[in-house]
């Protein structure tokens, strides 16, 4: 379990996870506030934009480590 954690790959998933669920909570409690729209659609509109932001984010990081 320790060599497991100890994995560079395996952090980075558990990284993107993470930030996804947290990022969903977030980004919902922004759009919680619109009117008219179902609870269900809100939250498929926050994973949506998280997984979103997250791609641009990990972009930027790739492209930046790509560039040394």
């Amino acid at each position: 379990m320790k060599q497991l954690l100890n994995n560079t790959g395996v952090k980075i998933f558990l990284s993107i996870i993470l930030s996804i669920i947290l990022g969903k909570e977030i980004v919902y409690s922004f759009i919680s506030n619109m009117n008219g729209t179902d609870y269900i659609l809100k939250q498929i509109l926050a994973m949506q934009i998280t997984i979103i932001i997250l791609i641009i984010t990990f972009g930027f990081i790739i492209l930046k480590n790509i560039n040394k």
